[in-house]
Protein backbone atom coordinates (compact mmCIF):
# COMPACT_ATOMS: atom_id res chain seq x y z
CA UNK A 1 0.00 0.00 0.00
CA UNK A 2 1.29 3.87 -0.57
CA UNK A 3 2.15 4.06 3.16
CA UNK A 4 3.88 0.79 3.40
CA UNK A 5 1.79 -1.92 4.95
CA UNK A 6 1.13 -5.24 4.08
CA UNK A 7 -1.77 -5.56 1.63
CA UNK A 8 -2.28 -9.06 2.05
CA UNK A 9 -1.04 -12.15 3.79
CA UNK A 10 -1.11 -15.73 2.63
CA UNK A 11 -0.36 -18.77 4.52
CA UNK A 12 2.31 -20.36 2.62
CA UNK A 13 5.65 -18.51 1.95
CA UNK A 14 5.11 -17.41 -1.07
CA UNK A 15 8.29 -14.58 -1.38
CA UNK A 16 11.90 -15.74 -1.78
CA UNK A 17 13.16 -12.58 0.08
CA UNK A 18 12.41 -9.84 3.03
CA UNK A 19 12.79 -6.86 0.67
CA UNK A 20 10.09 -4.70 -0.36
CA UNK A 21 9.19 -3.40 -3.61
CA UNK A 22 10.84 -0.49 -3.22
CA UNK A 23 14.07 -1.83 -1.91
CA UNK A 24 13.69 -1.71 1.49
CA UNK A 25 14.35 -4.58 4.17
CA UNK A 26 10.82 -4.92 5.90
CA UNK A 27 10.31 -6.40 9.55
CA UNK A 28 7.20 -6.89 9.46
CA UNK A 29 5.09 -9.36 10.26
CA UNK A 30 4.02 -11.33 7.00
CA UNK A 31 3.21 -14.92 6.58
CA UNK A 32 4.57 -14.29 2.61
CA UNK A 33 7.98 -14.22 3.85
CA UNK A 34 10.03 -16.61 5.57
CA UNK A 35 9.72 -13.92 8.91
CA UNK A 36 5.83 -14.96 9.65
CA UNK A 37 5.24 -13.11 12.65
CA UNK A 38 7.86 -12.40 14.31
CA UNK A 39 8.82 -9.05 12.92
CA UNK A 40 8.78 -5.88 14.98
CA UNK A 41 6.63 -3.78 12.53
CA UNK A 42 9.64 -1.80 10.98
CA UNK A 43 10.99 -1.38 7.41
CA UNK A 44 14.56 -0.70 7.01
CA UNK A 45 15.63 2.67 4.56
CA UNK A 46 19.49 2.38 5.46
CA UNK A 47 19.79 5.69 7.66
CA UNK A 48 16.41 5.32 9.40
CA UNK A 49 13.63 3.45 10.17
CA UNK A 50 10.05 3.58 9.25
CA UNK A 51 7.37 2.59 11.00
CA UNK A 52 4.13 1.25 7.97
CA UNK A 53 1.41 1.57 10.42
CA UNK A 54 2.20 5.10 12.13
CA UNK A 55 3.11 6.16 8.75
CA UNK A 56 5.90 8.05 10.20
CA UNK A 57 9.80 7.49 10.81
CA UNK A 58 11.35 6.63 14.00
CA UNK A 59 14.19 9.29 13.91
CA UNK A 60 14.18 12.37 12.13
CA UNK A 61 15.58 13.75 8.97
CA UNK A 62 19.29 14.54 8.99
CA UNK A 63 18.73 17.05 6.70
CA UNK A 64 17.23 20.38 7.86
CA UNK A 65 14.11 21.02 5.52
CA UNK A 66 14.14 24.22 3.25
CA UNK A 67 11.62 26.85 3.29
CA UNK A 68 10.93 25.94 -0.23
CA UNK A 69 10.20 22.57 0.44
CA UNK A 70 6.80 23.40 2.01
CA UNK A 71 5.13 23.73 5.46
CA UNK A 72 5.00 19.62 5.48
CA UNK A 73 9.11 19.17 5.42
CA UNK A 74 9.41 20.53 8.38
CA UNK A 75 8.10 17.36 10.17
CA UNK A 76 11.64 15.85 9.87
CA UNK A 77 9.28 12.27 10.59
CA UNK A 78 7.40 12.64 7.79
CA UNK A 79 7.20 10.20 4.87
CA UNK A 80 6.61 11.75 1.94
CA UNK A 81 5.43 14.84 2.49
CA UNK A 82 2.69 12.83 4.55
CA UNK A 83 1.11 12.45 1.10
CA UNK A 84 2.49 9.34 -0.39
CA UNK A 85 -0.57 9.18 -3.08
CA UNK A 86 1.09 12.59 -4.61
CA UNK A 87 4.73 12.60 -3.76
CA UNK A 88 7.81 9.94 -3.83
CA UNK A 89 10.91 10.73 -2.08
CA UNK A 90 14.18 9.79 -4.59
CA UNK A 91 16.74 10.83 -2.81
CA UNK A 92 14.97 10.35 0.99
CA UNK A 93 15.17 13.72 1.95
CA UNK A 94 12.92 16.05 0.11
CA UNK A 95 9.40 15.05 -1.42
CA UNK A 96 8.48 15.12 -5.70
CA UNK A 97 5.56 15.19 -6.89
CA UNK A 98 5.05 11.60 -8.67
CA UNK A 99 5.97 12.66 -12.44
CA UNK A 100 8.90 14.92 -11.23
CA UNK A 101 11.70 12.57 -11.33
CA UNK A 102 15.36 13.16 -12.65
CA UNK A 103 15.91 16.14 -13.30
CA UNK A 104 12.40 17.45 -12.83
CA UNK A 105 12.33 16.94 -9.07
CA UNK A 106 14.50 20.25 -7.52
CA UNK A 107 16.79 18.35 -5.26
CA UNK A 108 17.90 22.31 -4.32
CA UNK A 109 20.44 22.30 -1.41
CA UNK A 110 21.58 18.81 -1.61
CA UNK A 111 24.57 18.01 -3.99
CA UNK A 112 24.25 16.81 -7.56
CA UNK A 113 27.12 15.86 -9.02
CA UNK A 114 30.58 13.72 -7.59
CA UNK A 115 31.95 16.91 -8.20
CA UNK A 116 29.68 18.81 -5.77
CA UNK A 117 30.22 15.38 -2.84
CA UNK A 118 33.71 15.60 -2.72
CA UNK A 119 33.75 19.48 -2.46
CA UNK A 120 31.44 19.32 0.40
CA UNK A 121 33.39 16.33 1.66
CA UNK A 122 36.54 18.09 1.85
CA UNK A 123 35.01 21.47 3.72
CA UNK A 124 34.40 18.34 6.85
CA UNK A 125 38.00 17.55 6.36
CA UNK A 126 37.28 14.18 4.63
CA UNK A 127 38.48 13.09 1.18
CA UNK A 128 37.62 10.53 -1.30
CA UNK A 129 40.36 8.19 -2.62
CA UNK A 130 39.73 5.94 -5.53
CA UNK A 131 37.11 5.39 -8.12
CA UNK A 132 34.29 5.91 -6.10
CA UNK A 133 30.65 6.07 -7.57
CA UNK A 134 27.73 9.30 -7.20
CA UNK A 135 26.02 6.83 -4.92
CA UNK A 136 28.56 5.69 -2.59
CA UNK A 137 29.74 9.09 -2.37
CA UNK A 138 26.60 10.48 -1.69
CA UNK A 139 26.16 8.18 1.28
CA UNK A 140 29.53 8.94 2.72
CA UNK A 141 28.11 12.37 2.68
CA UNK A 142 25.31 11.20 4.59
CA UNK A 143 27.24 10.03 7.17
CA UNK A 144 29.22 12.76 7.51
CA UNK A 145 26.75 14.92 7.64
CA UNK A 146 24.86 12.83 10.33
CA UNK A 147 27.77 12.65 12.45
CA UNK A 148 28.42 16.51 12.17
CA UNK A 149 24.96 17.25 13.02
CA UNK A 150 24.83 14.73 15.68
CA UNK A 151 27.84 16.38 17.41
CA UNK A 152 26.02 19.83 16.86
CA UNK A 153 23.24 19.28 18.67
CA UNK A 154 25.82 18.03 21.93
CA UNK A 155 27.70 20.95 21.67
CA UNK A 156 25.88 23.84 20.44
CA UNK A 157 28.15 24.30 17.57
CA UNK A 158 28.75 24.24 13.70
CA UNK A 159 28.35 20.74 12.86
CA UNK A 160 30.91 20.90 10.43
CA UNK A 161 33.42 22.81 12.35
CA UNK A 162 33.32 20.10 15.77
CA UNK A 163 33.70 17.40 12.87
CA UNK A 164 36.73 18.67 11.67
CA UNK A 165 38.43 19.16 15.11
CA UNK A 166 37.15 15.87 16.12
CA UNK A 167 38.25 13.68 13.68
CA UNK A 168 41.06 15.77 12.20
CA UNK A 169 41.98 14.29 8.33
CA UNK A 170 40.17 11.23 7.00
CA UNK A 171 40.18 9.47 3.80
CA UNK A 172 37.88 7.26 2.77
CA UNK A 173 39.27 4.63 0.35
CA UNK A 174 37.18 3.24 -2.55
CA UNK A 175 37.98 -0.37 -1.58
CA UNK A 176 41.69 -1.89 -0.81
CA UNK A 177 43.19 1.40 -2.69
CA UNK A 178 47.40 2.18 -2.76
CA UNK A 179 47.88 3.48 0.49
CA UNK A 180 44.83 2.61 2.14
CA UNK A 181 44.35 -0.24 4.45
CA UNK A 182 43.62 -3.43 2.74
CA UNK A 183 40.43 -4.49 3.83
CA UNK A 184 39.91 -8.23 2.59
CA UNK A 185 36.79 -9.45 4.12
CA UNK A 186 35.80 -6.45 5.50
CA UNK A 187 32.73 -4.45 4.99
CA UNK A 188 35.10 -1.42 6.19
CA UNK A 189 38.46 -1.04 7.99
CA UNK A 190 40.16 1.78 9.68
CA UNK A 191 43.89 2.87 10.45
CA UNK A 192 44.45 5.86 12.30
CA UNK A 193 47.63 7.63 13.06
CA UNK A 194 48.28 11.03 14.92
CA UNK A 195 48.06 12.82 11.78
CA UNK A 196 45.00 11.25 9.85
CA UNK A 197 43.16 8.79 10.00
CA UNK A 198 42.47 5.65 6.52
CA UNK A 199 39.48 3.97 6.17
CA UNK A 200 38.32 1.27 3.44
CA UNK A 201 35.04 0.70 2.47
CA UNK A 202 33.99 -2.62 0.12
CA UNK A 203 32.44 -1.23 -2.83
CA UNK A 204 28.73 -2.98 -3.09
CA UNK A 205 28.56 -2.79 0.96
CA UNK A 206 28.91 0.78 1.25
CA UNK A 207 25.46 2.53 3.35
CA UNK A 208 25.48 5.75 5.72
CA UNK A 209 25.02 3.45 8.43
CA UNK A 210 28.33 1.79 7.53
CA UNK A 211 30.58 4.58 7.14
CA UNK A 212 29.66 5.82 10.08
CA UNK A 213 30.22 2.74 12.25
CA UNK A 214 33.90 3.29 10.57
CA UNK A 215 33.64 6.42 11.79
CA UNK A 216 33.07 5.16 15.68
CA UNK A 217 36.65 3.38 15.43
CA UNK A 218 38.15 6.84 13.93
CA UNK A 219 36.43 8.68 16.94
CA UNK A 220 37.87 5.91 19.54
CA UNK A 221 41.21 6.18 18.19
CA UNK A 222 41.63 9.86 17.15
CA UNK A 223 41.25 10.05 21.36
CA UNK A 224 44.28 8.81 21.86
CA UNK A 225 46.08 11.48 19.96
CA UNK A 226 43.96 14.57 21.13
CA UNK A 227 45.01 16.85 23.27
CA UNK A 228 48.02 15.70 24.88
CA UNK A 229 46.59 12.14 25.01
CA UNK A 230 44.85 13.21 28.01
CA UNK A 231 42.10 10.66 27.02
CA UNK A 232 44.62 7.73 27.27
CA UNK A 233 43.33 7.16 30.62
CA UNK A 234 39.97 7.10 32.48
CA UNK A 235 38.25 9.46 29.96
CA UNK A 236 38.83 6.88 27.52
CA UNK A 237 35.81 5.79 25.90
CA UNK A 238 36.85 1.77 25.87
CA UNK A 239 38.06 2.30 29.26
CA UNK A 240 34.18 4.09 30.36
CA UNK A 241 32.81 1.26 28.66
CA UNK A 242 34.86 -1.30 30.27
CA UNK A 243 33.51 0.63 34.04
CA UNK A 244 29.80 -0.40 31.98
CA UNK A 245 26.77 0.73 30.92
CA UNK A 246 23.75 0.57 33.36
CA UNK A 247 19.67 1.18 32.78
CA UNK A 248 18.01 3.10 35.62
CA UNK A 249 17.01 0.12 37.60
CA UNK A 250 20.75 -0.80 37.54
CA UNK A 251 20.77 -3.38 34.91
CA UNK A 252 24.12 -3.97 33.58
CA UNK A 253 23.78 -3.48 29.57
CA UNK A 254 27.45 -3.73 28.18
CA UNK A 255 30.74 -3.58 29.57
CA UNK A 256 33.97 -3.90 27.79
CA UNK A 257 32.56 -5.52 24.67
CA UNK A 258 29.80 -8.19 26.78
CA UNK A 259 27.12 -6.62 25.04
CA UNK A 260 24.70 -9.67 25.71
CA UNK A 261 24.92 -10.61 29.35
CA UNK A 262 22.72 -13.07 28.38
CA UNK A 263 20.28 -11.36 26.54
CA UNK A 264 19.66 -10.21 22.87
CA UNK A 265 18.16 -7.65 20.95
CA UNK A 266 15.79 -5.94 21.47
CA UNK A 267 16.64 -6.55 25.46
CA UNK A 268 20.46 -5.31 24.77
CA UNK A 269 19.13 -1.62 23.16
CA UNK A 270 19.08 -2.94 20.07
CA UNK A 271 16.16 -3.23 17.09
CA UNK A 272 18.14 -6.70 15.97
CA UNK A 273 21.23 -9.13 16.59
CA UNK A 274 21.99 -8.89 12.58
CA UNK A 275 23.83 -6.56 9.85
CA UNK A 276 21.04 -6.98 7.50
CA UNK A 277 19.20 -3.90 8.72
CA UNK A 278 22.35 -2.87 10.22
CA UNK A 279 21.22 -2.60 13.83
CA UNK A 280 24.82 -4.24 14.37
CA UNK A 281 27.66 -4.81 12.29
CA UNK A 282 29.35 -7.12 15.25
CA UNK A 283 26.96 -9.20 16.76
CA UNK A 284 27.12 -12.81 17.92
CA UNK A 285 25.45 -14.06 15.02
CA UNK A 286 27.58 -12.68 12.64
CA UNK A 287 31.09 -13.35 13.52
CA UNK A 288 33.83 -13.73 16.28
CA UNK A 289 34.35 -10.34 16.99
CA UNK A 290 31.05 -9.62 18.68
CA UNK A 291 32.88 -9.41 22.07
CA UNK A 292 35.43 -7.00 20.72
CA UNK A 293 35.30 -3.48 22.98
CA UNK A 294 36.10 -1.55 19.70
CA UNK A 295 33.62 -2.95 18.01
CA UNK A 296 31.10 -2.83 20.66
CA UNK A 297 31.84 1.60 21.00
CA UNK A 298 31.52 1.32 17.31
CA UNK A 299 28.32 -0.51 16.91
CA UNK A 300 26.89 2.43 19.82
CA UNK A 301 28.14 5.22 18.13
CA UNK A 302 26.81 4.56 14.81
CA UNK A 303 23.01 3.93 16.76
CA UNK A 304 23.86 7.18 18.88
CA UNK A 305 24.44 9.14 16.05
CA UNK A 306 21.08 8.01 14.29
CA UNK A 307 19.31 7.56 17.53
CA UNK A 308 18.31 4.66 16.26
CA UNK A 309 18.86 2.20 19.84
CA UNK A 310 15.57 0.41 20.60
CA UNK A 311 13.18 2.30 22.48
CA UNK A 312 13.35 0.74 25.87
CA UNK A 313 15.60 1.62 28.71
CA UNK A 314 18.42 -0.43 27.62
CA UNK A 315 18.02 2.12 24.43
CA UNK A 316 17.87 5.16 26.60
CA UNK A 317 21.10 3.76 28.84
CA UNK A 318 23.18 3.66 26.02
CA UNK A 319 21.95 7.28 24.43
CA UNK A 320 22.49 8.49 27.65
CA UNK A 321 25.75 7.04 28.43
CA UNK A 322 26.83 8.16 24.94
CA UNK A 323 25.68 11.35 24.95
CA UNK A 324 26.74 12.45 28.36
CA UNK A 325 30.56 11.30 27.71
CA UNK A 326 30.04 13.09 23.94
CA UNK A 327 30.04 16.53 25.74
CA UNK A 328 33.37 15.94 28.04
CA UNK A 329 35.01 13.53 24.62
CA UNK A 330 34.05 16.94 22.16
CA UNK A 331 35.17 19.83 24.86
Amino acid sequence: KPWGEVRYTTQNQTLPTRYTFTGQYSYVSDDATDLGSAGFGLMFYNARWYDPYLNRFTQPDSIVPLASQGTQAFDRYAYANNNPIRYVDPSGHKACDGAGLGDECDQSGIPGTLGQLQKELRSYGVTLKGKWTFDDAYDAYLAVFAAGEAFGRVTGRNGKDIFREAFGPLNFYYGSVPGGPEIGGYFGKTECGPDVCKIAFKPGMITPRLIVHELGHAFERRMWYRDGQKYTGTNNPLQLLADGIFDANGNLITESGNRYNGRSAPENGYYCDSYVGECQYHSKDVDDYWNDPSEDFADIFMNWVFDSFYPNSAGAALYNWTETNMATWLQ
